[in-house]
């Protein structure tokens, strides 16, 4: 998402091309299962379901989410899966196919969901929402009459909205930092409050990653409480010892502090404050490094490159050349455990308070034990203080720097909070996300 990450107040819609011809993809088994017993049904109970969405390899949050989930989906109960994705994969699978049906920026979509849709035949249709995701903000109004035909085809309709973007945020200046532009805010904000209370209205349910997002819905937009249920963002799972830094240092005190920032490199990131609070950080734990492992999202590349020129100039003004790493690239999954396995710290100094959502990042660098350093934003609301990790007010270096020496002074907090974190991971694994949407459909069918 962060997923999720993307940012734009357009509501934006899945836009189909005419190229249906049916392909697959291999179902993406979870490492590690979690416990969760799955009672089989016959034929006629089996759920089929549609899924709206971008997929691998698109190098973006949602992509994964949703390989991950209907990967787990499609596992269970031998559940009937397609997903009309924006991309094309051959892999045989026999319970989840993959069906390139829409591209960015296209009207086709009018004609080719529905299609797509009426040929899957399917018992639900799951919408995954993010803004900028689907296309520029000149598609965003054709979302709802895509609605509204699934609505006159008969189709139960599920939106996970990854997003939410609460009413006093949209504003002039909140348009114009996410690339839409200050003029005719008023008739920007309006569009964007009717869209999303509509959203709720065409759909059986609506799914949101945390109690916040429900929240704002439910106060700021008058969704009825019983539409919108809260399923947390998955979590991968790993074999990762948390202990493997520590006594890898202790073996060799020459090693440094690893001090990690993962995911996309744009503004409203916070990156700056992290690299300001280093020099203090520097000043107890010499032999300390800055990582920043990731690069530009796909959606933002003005602003992102913009936003890491920026980051190495005031690199260059605090002479940290060699403290601060920067990869400027996707980091694939098949990477991560050799990066993050040393990794000492995980710093998430986000500064963006006005867009609701779950943390795609920390929905990947939970299961590796490390704590975290992460900001008062809406994102890590589900991270307890002291528990999970330390949090941080938001705009501030110093605060962001006494934690990391906190965390440093302490192998045994470190390991305690990682331990948690990995408590977290398990508890919200992807296995046991799969389950829960499995009973919202099931809901929605009345079974």
């Amino acid at each position: 998402m962060v997923h999720s990450l993307h940012t734009s107040v357009s509501i934006l819609i899945p836009t189909f091309m005419e190229d249906d011809n049916l392909l697959t993809f291999e179902k993406l088994r979870p490492k590690n299962r979690c416990s969760v017993s799955t009672p089989m049904l016959n034929d006629k109970m089996r759920v089929r379901v549609a899924v709206v969405s971008t997929f691998p390899p698109s190098k973006e949050g949602i992509a994964e989410y949703t390989a991950k989930l209907t990967g787990a989906l499609s596992e269970m109960e031998k559940n009937n899966i397609m997903v009309l994705a924006n991309v094309s994969r051959f892999d045989n699978t026999p319970y989840k196919t993959v069906q390139k049906s829409w591209s960015r920026n296209s009207l086709k979509s009018l004609l080719t969901i529905p299609r797509a849709i009426i040929g899957a035949q399917p018992n639900v249709v799951h919408i995954q929402h993010e803004y900028l995701l689907y296309g520029d903000p000149y598609h965003s109004g054709l979302f709802l009459i895509i609605l509204v035909l699934l609505g006159v085809i008969r189709k139960r309709v599920i939106i996970t909205m990854h997003s939410v973007i609460p009413r006093f945020s949209l504003h002039s200046d909140f348009f114009d930092r996410y690339g839409i532009g200050r003029r005719f805010s008023t008739t920007k904000k309006l569009g964007t409050i009717t869209v999303t209370k509509l959203m709720g209205l065409f759909s059986k349910r609506v799914i949101v990653h945390n109690e916040v997002a429900k929240t704002e819905l439910i106060r700021g937009y008058k969704f009825p409480k019983l539409r919108i249920c809260v399923i947390p963002h998955g979590v991968d799972l790993t074999d990762s010892n948390p202990t493997d830094s520590i006594n890898r240092k202790n073996s060799n005190p020459t090693i440094s502090n690893t001090i990690v920032y993962f995911g996309f490199v744009r503004p409203g990131k916070g990156i700056e404050y992290a690299i300001k609070a280093l020099p203090q950080v520097l000043r107890r734990f010499s032999k300390t490094r800055l990582i920043i492992a990731g690069g530009y999202h796909p959606y933002l590349t003005p602003e992102g490159t913009k936003y890491i020129a920026k980051l190495k100039e005031l690199v260059k003004e605090l002479n940290l050349k060699g403290e601060v790493v920067f990869s400027e690239r996707f980091i694939p999954n098949d990477e991560l455990v050799s990066r993050f396995s040393t990794a000492d710290i995980f710093i998430m100094p986000y500064t963006e308070s006005d867009i609701i959502g779950a943390s795609g990042v920390l929905s990947k660098i939970a299961c590796y034990g490390k704590p975290i350093v992460a900001t008062n934003v809406p994102r890590f609301r589900d991270i307890t203080d002291g528990k999970h990790g330390l949090i941080v007010p938001s705009h501030n270096s110093q605060a962001i720097a006494e934690a990391i020496i906190k965390l440093l002074s302490n192998d045994t907090l470190r390991l305690l909070v990682g331990h948690e974190l990995q408590n977290y991971a398990r508890d919200n694994c992807w296995k046991n996300v799969a389950r829960t949407t499995l009973d919202l459909y099931k809901e929605v069918l009345g079974r």
